[in-house]
């Protein structure tokens, strides 16, 4: 269950990281992708190590929740930017995945 936290933590922390490309957004958007299907595999496995059928289901249930909003971040980014890439939600979007 521990592990399922560190993961869950992970995830939120580097969701936004990205590298650059053209359109700049495009790269934060990939970068968003991949840090979740990372995660996701990530969460797989602790929700496997899970020593009884209680723990499992609720580390699978919290896990698959984490992913799905997870996703819908990473949808947002697509969403706001594709619409309007001046938009000051998808410059945030930016300018946070410099940061990263």
């Amino acid at each position: 269950m521990r592990n399922l936290a560190i993961g869950l933590t992970l995830m939120t922390t580097t969701l936004l990281g990205g590298c650059g490309g053209e359109p700049e957004w495009v790269g934060v958007y990939e970068q968003c992708k991949a840090n979740v299907e990372s995660q996701s595999e990530q969460i797989k496995n602790s929700v496997a190590g899970a020593q009884d059928e209680q723990s499992r289901a609720m580390a699978e249930s919290m896990g698959n929740t984490a992913i799905n909003m997870a996703r819908t971040a990473c949808e947002m980014i697509r969403t706001s930017c594709e619409k309007d890439e001046d938009s000051p939600a998808c410059r945030a979007y930016v300018e946070q995945g410099r940061q990263k």
